[in-house]
C-alpha cells in the first residue's frame, strides 16, 4: 500500500497518494509520514496547512526520520504550525546532525553565528560549519569561506578561504563563486586572470552581483581590465 502511495507521491499524484499515505503514517511509517508533512508544508496538492505538517513531522521523527527532524526543527524556530521553542528546535537539529544532516548542522552554526535567539557564539558557530562543510554541505562551504577572508572568529587566512569557496563553487554555488572571483581578482596577474574568468562564468550563467561588478570593471578599467563601454553595457 505505501509503495503504491510513495510511487503516486513521487510521480506527482497527490490527490491519488495522500489517501494511501495517511494509513501507513498513522500505523508507523515514517517515509509516509515524512511525505504528507512536505506535502502539507508547501500546499502541494493539498491546501497547505503548517499545523498538519507539523503533526506529520512529529510521527516521523518519532520513528527515527532524520530529514523530518530537520524539518520540524525548522517548525520550531519559526512558530510554523506549532509554538515557538528555540531550545526544542536546537534539540531537533541536534538529532539530525548527529544522524547525518549537513543542513541542521549548517542551521546550528548560523545560529550561533548571528545570535538568532542565543548568545552569539563563534566558537560553536566555527564548530557546526566545520562538521556541515566538511559533509560536502556548499553553503557551510561559502561561510567558512567568507569568515577566513574576513579574519572573523579565525585568524584571516586567504589561501584557506580559497579552499572552501572553491570548494563551494565547484558544486555550483552561485554566491561563493562571485566571492571567489572578487578574492583572486586582489591578487597577482595570474590570479586575477582566473578570478576574471570565474567572474565571467558567474555572470554569463546569470548572477546578479557578477553582472554588475563586471559592467563596473569595464566602465572604469579596474584590475587590469581595459575599458570598454559596448561590453559594460551588455551587463547592465
Amino acid at each position: 500500500m505505501f509503495s503504491e502511495g510513495l510511487a503516486l507521491y513521487r510521480a506527482g499524484d497527490v490527490s491519488k497518494a495522500v489517501p494511501l499515505l495517511e494509513p501507513d503514517a498513522r500505523a508507523g511509517d515514517a517515509e509516509a509520514a515524512y511525505a504528507l508533512g512536505e506535502l502539507y508544508l508547501n500546499g502541494d496538492g493539498v491546501g497547505r496547512n503548517l499545523s498538519m505538517s507539523a503533526g506529520w513531522f512529529m510521527r516521523a521523527v518519532d520513528h527515527g526520520h532524520t530529514d523530518a527532524a530537520f524539518k520540524l526543527a525548522n517548525a520550531h524556530k519559526l512558530g510554523l504550525g506549532i509554538p515557538q521553542n528555540i531550545e526544542q528546535a536546537f534539540a531537533l537539529y541536534r538529532n539530525a546532525s548527529s544522524n547525518g544532516s549537513s543542513e541542521a548542522a549548517y542551521a546550528l552554526g548560523r545560529i550561533y553565528r548571528l545570535g538568532d535567539g542565543v548568545r552569539r557564539d563563534y566558537p560553536k558557530a566555527l564548530k557546526w560549519l566545520r562538521i556541515s562543510a566538511d559533509e560536502g554541505f556548499a553553503p557551510a562551504e561559502h561561510e567558512l569561506g567568507q569568515l577566513y577572508q574576513e579574519g572573523i572568529a579565525v585568524p584571516r587566512d586567504i589561501e584557506t578561504a580559497k579552499h572552501w569557496l572553491s570548494e563551494a563553487a565547484s558544486k555550483g554555488h552561485a554566491p561563493a563563486r562571485f566571492d571567489l572571483a572578487r578574492l583572486l581578482l586582489d591578487g597577482d596577474i595570474t590570479s586575477r586572470q582566473s578570478g576574471f574568468a570565474i567572474l565571467q562564468l558567474s555572470a554569463n550563467n546569470g548572477y546578479a552581483p557578477a553582472q554588475r561588478r563586471l559592467a563596473a570593471m569595464y566602465f572604469i578599467k579596474s584590475q587590469g581590465i581595459q575599458t570598454d563601454a559596448i561590453a559594460a553595457y551588455q551587463w547592465i
